[in-house]
């Protein structure tokens, strides 16, 4: 037994079913069409769980390796809907495992939502956008279901470094940036870290918002 795996004799059925959506999802994470997804994914919600003791569960390394192949997939269509299952999450437990998993929001999630076809609407281009909306709604659950303050305030404020440095999207620096630029629940919270920092990340989220808005305008 190890941090990466481990299995009880006395829940020997319950770690079995465990290990089996495991392996059912990391195959249909590459499967190219969309109705074959579709079904499986709400089985991720038995591999989002806080670990515990009494409960069997995975280590985060498995479920997020299942994401980065599902990120991964060369049906675009297929990718979108994986994209759209995460943001769709509003369990407070399941976003907080999430959550804390900070190379993975900021080195796969974030990072694959940086695309400007994903928001893009015909006609209408990305200034009136659904998965913007999506990934707007998404931001303000993810910040708010974290459990310690520590790490919702290093989210926001990578958040914005990264929407200033890396993001190339205007539309996906946008909607990142409006639900948490004037939100008290993030501007107040930081624990010791909080205070003039705080006010400066604010400033800094409405300035970088401000100026993308207008490039998607």
């Amino acid at each position: 037994m190890s941090r990466y795996f481990n299995w009880s004799v006395d829940a020997n059925e319950d770690w079995e079913t465990l290990w089996d959506d495991f392996f059912l999802l990391y195959d249909i994470m590459h499967e190219p069409v969309s109705h074959l997804v579709e079904p499986v994914l709400p089985r991720f919600d038995l591999i989002l769980r806080k670990p515990n003791p009494s409960t069997p569960h995975l280590h985060s390394t498995w479920w997020a390796l299942l994401f980065y192949r599902g990120f991964q997939n060369d049906t675009v269509s297929v990718k979108r809907r994986i994209l759209e299952y995460v943001l769709s999450i509003e369990s407070p437990e399941a976003l907080n495992v999430l959550g804390c998993e900070f190379e993975f929001i900021f080195s796969a999630l974030l990072t694959t939502l940086d695309n400007t076809a994903l928001y893009s609407v015909p006609t209408l281009g990305t200034m009136v956008s659904p998965f913007g909306e999506m990934v707007r709604t998404f931001c303000g659950r993810l910040i708010k279901a974290y459990e310690k303050d520590e790490d919702r305030y290093y989210t926001f404020s990578n958040a914005i470094l990264l929407s200033s440095e890396t993001i190339s999207t205007p539309a996906h620096s946008s909607c990142i940036l409006r639900h948490w630029e004037f939100d008290p629940d993030i501007v107040h919270h930081g624990g010791a870290r909080g205070g003039d920092s705080h006010a400066c990340l604010g400033t800094r989220g409405f300035e970088i918002s401000t100026r993308f808005g207008r490039k998607t305008s």
